[in-house]
């Protein structure tokens, strides 16, 4: 009724690792938030979880739906603008 895109015109990157966390961000994608998933380069321990289909399992697949998605290493400056670069973050 009106609610379905509750979160729209929010922004957010989901760095975090497992499946409660991505999934908490997954339901404000799923409200309308634009989440950009930020996946470190060894890889979220979630795509071991259950039967792996060419490198998604279902817990990743529930978790990450609704975002965008890149992977990267954030220790790197480069990196971290990458994640940033538009984006206004409170201080």
């Amino acid at each position: 009724m009106g609610q379905d895109k509750l979160y729209e015109g929010l922004k957010g990157v989901d760095a975090s690792l497992g499946f409660a966390a991505p999934y908490c961000a997954g339901l404000l994608a799923l409200y309308g938030a634009d989440i950009y998933r930020c996946e470190q380069l060894e890889v979220d321990w979630a795509r071991n979880i259950g039967q792996n289909i060419a490198g998604q399992t279902a817990p990743h697949i529930v978790g990450n739906r609704g975002k965008r998605s890149i992977s990267l290493n954030l220790k790197e400056p480069r990196a971290r603008e990458q994640v940033t670069a538009g984006w206004s973050f409170p201080s």
